[in-house]
């Protein structure tokens, strides 16, 4: 009985130190992570990577949000349907676009904003070039331009093993 308990309170001392290990311990320091944003008047811009650390085939979700915080609606114009570009640099080179291989109308194209309200723009990783071949380890600069005002930000995120 007693190398049971033993065992039982070294699993649930084990699981408190992983926990606290995989989670950061709960609280985080104010400028331990940020976001980056840019405005412009009532326009701002914010570029968010998650997660900041992965390994070669998962997801990398890359969300540039678009937020008006006027009172009133907003329209940008955008040079062709296309309102977002994602880049992901490797040692100061372009490795992957996230408009690789696509083509767009080189139309004038609005782009409203309701007052208040927040638009997402997507992409994705999967730690590949765009020729479909894995990337080695390292760290990764991610841009994401809103191209209807020609705003590039600036993150990054880490490939491991």
């Amino acid at each position: 009985m007693r190398y049971f308990l033993y065992t039982l309170a070294g699993f649930v001392v084990f699981s408190a130190l992983a926990s606290l290990f995989v989670f950061g311990g709960g609280k985080k320091d104010a400028g331990s992570e940020t976001v980056p944003v840019q405005r412009m008047g009532d326009l701002e811009i914010k570029l968010s990577v998650a997660p900041k650390t992965a390994t070669p085939g998962d997801t990398i979700w890359f969300v540039l949000s678009v937020i008006n915080r006027g009172n009133e609606d907003m329209t940008v114009n955008l040079p062709t349907p296309q309102p977002a570009r994602f880049v992901v640099y490797h040692k100061g080179r372009p490795v992957w676009r996230s408009d690789y291989g696509m083509m767009f109308a080189q139309v004038i194209t609005p782009f409203k904003i309701a007052a208040g309200d927040s638009i997402p723009l997507k992409s994705f990783w999967l730690g590949k070039d765009n020729r479909a071949q894995w990337l080695p380890l390292g760290k990764y600069i991610v841009e994401g331009c809103f191209l209807g005002t020609k705003t590039c930000l600036k993150d990054t995120v880490w490939l491991v093993d």
